[in-house]
This record gives structure tokens, C-alpha cells and sequence, in this order.
């Protein structure tokens, strides 16, 4: 009896393990490169490393796009990044199917950075829906400054933020 326990809880982790993976075929990884001074560095998208066909314009569509404003989002008029910038990152981070990294917390596509402010565990792609609310909450005039705090991800609380830079939620 007990070995049929075991074995239908190792059945039911590794089956809701599956449940919260990416199963698209375009999930991909980026090449980021760690750049900046030791003490400010993060994670670099360049044009020569961003997946061809990446809309500085337009979400993808599997981006969702929150129905309401949810709790926990502040907007800020300063360190604004440029609203094209972060579509861009955001779509690329969406594809992204690699292990986000302990440290540091900061991926950046020209003048806009996606922080977070703890470690967390997971897949990139896991903080395009929040940066996603960021962004529809936040935007004036093509530019976008902003943070939403009690973030999940993997299991762990984060605020995940988008700023013109690096560790925008300190």
C-alpha cells in the first residue's frame, strides 16, 4: 500500500511539474550578455541577439493582456523607458525559455530594464504577464515607468519593474 502512495504522489509532482512548463515549440533561449560596472551589472539584449521578427509595436499575441488594472501597481513620472523598447524586451522575453538567474536582477533592451527585487525561481518568460499590467497600466505618451509588487514566481514573492534603469525596484 505504501508503495502505491509513493508512487501516486511521484505521479502527481511530476505530472504538475509538466502542467507549469512552456510547451510552445518557439520558446527559445536568448543570449543575454552580463554587462555593466560590478557593482550595477545586468543582463544586455542587443539588436544582434534579438529573435528576428520581434515587434517594437504590437504585443504578441500570446502576451495576455490583463482584463482589469490589478492591486499592487504604482506608476512613477521618472526613470521612464521608452515604450517601444519595452515591447520589444517584453516579446523577446516571452520566447525565452531559460532558467532566470539569481543575480543580477536586470534585463535590458536599450532604454528599457525589466528589474526584480528578489531572487526568484523560474523561467523567464513567467514575468511577461506582470511586466505586461506594468505596461498597460503605466504608459504616457510612449513611455513607461512603473513596478507591481507580491509578484508569485516560483513560488517565491518578488516586485517585478520597468524603468529606463537598472535595479528600478530599489
Amino acid at each position: 500500500m505504501q508503495f502505491v502512495v509513493i508512487l501516486a504522489l511521484f505521479f502527481v509532482t511530476v505530472y504538475g511539474a509538466t502542467l507549469n512548463t512552456r510547451q510552445e515549440i518557439n520558446a527559445h533561449g536568448l543570449n543575454f550578455t552580463l554587462t555593466g560596472p560590478p557593482d550595477e551589472q545586468y543582463w544586455l539584449l542587443t539588436e544582434e541577439n534579438l529573435p528576428e521578427g520581434i515587434s517594437r509595436t504590437e504585443f504578441n499575441e500570446d502576451i495576455p493582456s490583463p482584463r482589469l488594472v490589478r492591486r499592487g501597481i504604482d506608476c512613477s513620472g521618472s526613470h521612464r523607458a521608452n515604450g517601444g523598447d519595452c515591447i520589444a524586451l517584453l516579446n523577446a522575453i516571452n520566447q525565452d525559455g531559460n532558467q532566470i538567474q539569481n543575480s543580477p536582477r536586470d534585463i535590458r533592451y536599450n532604454n528599457c530594464f525589466l528589474s526584480w527585487s528578489s531572487v526568484v525561481y523560474g523561467v523567464r518568460f513567467e514575468f511577461t504577464p506582470h511586466a505586461r499590467e506594468i505596461f498597460d497600466a503605466c504608459s504616457n505618451n510612449g513611455w513607461i515607468s512603473g513596478l507591481k509588487r507580491d509578484v508569485n514566481i516560483g513560488g517565491r514573492t518578488t516586485t517585478v519593474c520597468m524603468s529606463n534603469r537598472p535595479n528600478g525596484c530599489n
